[in-house]
């Protein structure tokens, strides 16, 4: 669809119909708009933009990235722009003032009305990463002693262009925050009744102050359309919406993914495709080059075992197997541990609990992989010459216990890294896949020759 939006504007732009184009946008959403011409050059952008109707104009300046934006911005006209930032989101805007040049964000300020500058102002000083960057002033707010008739009144005058209505916030004469009434009560209460009367007042909040984190797990929670912001006087200040909640969360997510990696995203270095391969490289080959010479222990084990090696080579054979299985188990382990700590289900205080878990699982699952193992090395060596005093079935049981050792091991290896790093306040994202690879394999290798040298003699 959006190709289709993009081909049927720039037809309209190029025969200059800007009415058409307003008529024509009216019949989409504004995010289809966004995404339509997001991939278009700034100046047909700005074009287009100055046709469609300044409510969505807005709306969709909020939908496109913030790079783009400041891009848009610096091509505009500065009475255009504080138009075009008047009708955007409060939050949105703010974070626009916040990325422009200071000489374009100052020159701006004075052409948006009073009310509009003060907000966008005491947004854009919030501490970034807080609930207070987050919040968004666009809600509607009813005094406790209005009947509901009067309070419909007043949602039905504010609230076309806020962000949510459907929470209405109830507050003093010093804005302070008193309690909540939904929509759906506005409708079905009694016309007569005061607010005061129905207004829920046992409130899930957040300060300004309190890390962003925090709304979006109290949003997903309880499954809240959004979350009040109130600063220390208790006075409300904005909102937090379940969409804001959710960019939090996919940002969070996205660390993570990148953290697994040891890929750590800086600001502005999220979008894949805007990152150049150098910027690529930097941000990868530390963590590459750390594992590289962690590898190197991996080769000395192999060289103090070389005799053994060198005296039944069908150990060479079955190694792959036991790196493999043993990478599998640690990372399927730590991904799990991950996860339940990043959803805050346990943390490093149900350690014992978790190891005791993850040990009984890892010795279930060692059973059935080492009996598979002997099976493999039982059926598909069946025809290998051994040299004498080694039999078939010895050199299948070594194997085949090596690698049930490993499972357990890599099991409660995988779950304890991330408990410990959790522990000491770091990310447990950073105990990536590669990380624990590296660990596991190191250990498989000196279980699997020290029980060939132990077991088989050698």
């Amino acid at each position: 669809m959006k190709n289709e939006i993009r081909e049927q504007l720039l037809s309209l732009l190029e025969e200059g119909k800007l009415k058409a184009i307003e008529e024509y946008c009216a019949e989409f959403s504004s995010s289809d708009i966004a995404e339509a011409i997001a991939e278009l050059d700034p100046e047909t952008m700005v074009r287009i933009l100055r046709g469609i109707e300044i409510h969505q104009s807005g709306e969709v300046m909020g939908y496109l990235d913030l790079d783009t934006q400041v891009e848009l911005a610096e091509k505009l006209k500065k009475e255009d722009l504080a138009s075009l930032i008047s009708h955007m989101l409060s939050d949105e805007g703010a974070d626009l003032i916040n990325e422009l040049p200071e000489p374009l964000s100052n020159s701006l300020m004075p052409l948006l009305a009073k009310a509009k500058r003060e907000q966008l102002k005491s947004l854009a000083e919030q501490e970034e990463g807080t609930c207070g960057a987050l919040m968004s002033a666009d809600y509607v707010t009813v005094g406790p002693n209005m009947t509901i008739a009067q309070a419909t009144e007043k949602v039905r005058l504010d609230g076309p262009h806020k962000e949510t209505i459907y929470y209405i916030y109830v507050v003093d004469g010093t804005n302070r925050l008193l309690g909540m009434i939904s929509l759906r009560n506005l409708i079905v209460n009694d016309p007569r009744k005061k607010v005061a009367d129905v207004m829920f007042e046992d409130l899930e909040m957040v300060k300004t102050t309190d890390p962003q984190e925090k709304a979006a797990e109290i949003i997903q929670k309880y499954d809240l359309i959004a979350i009040p912001v109130i600063n220390d006087r208790d006075q409300l200040v904005g909102v937090i919406t379940h969409d804001d909640a959710a960019d939090v969360i996919t940002e969070e997510q996205t660390e993570d993914i990148l953290g697994m990696g040891k890929i750590v995203p800086t600001a502005g270095e999220m979008a894949y495709l805007k990152s150049s391969p150098f910027q690529n490289f930097l941000k990868r080959i530390p963590w590459v080059a750390s594992l590289a010479a962690l590898g190197l222990i991996s080769g000395t084990i192999l060289h103090t075992f070389q005799d053994s090696l060198s005296k039944l080579i069908i150990l060479a054979l079955y190694m792959p197997m036991l790196a493999d299985t043993g990478g599998n188990c640690g990372t399927q382990s730590s991904t799990v541990i991950i996860r339940a700590l990043a959803l805050k289900e346990i943390t490093p205080k149900h350690f014992f609990r978790i190891i005791g878990k993850e040990f009984a699982t890892g010795i279930m699952m060692s059973v059935l992989l080492g009996l598979l193992a002997f099976l493999k090395v039982i059926l598909l060596s069946s025809g290998e010459v051994l040299p004498a005093g080694f039999t078939l079935i010895n050199v299948g049981i070594m194997i085949s216990l090596a690698l049930s050792i490993q499972v357990v091991t890599s099991t409660v290896v995988g779950a304890t890294l991330p408990l410990v790093v959790s522990a000491i306040k770091l990310d447990p994202a950073l105990i990536a896949s590669p990380a624990l690879t590296t660990i596991v394999d190191m250990s498989g290798l000196l279980i699997y020759f020290s029980l060939a040298k132990l077991l088989l003699g050698l």
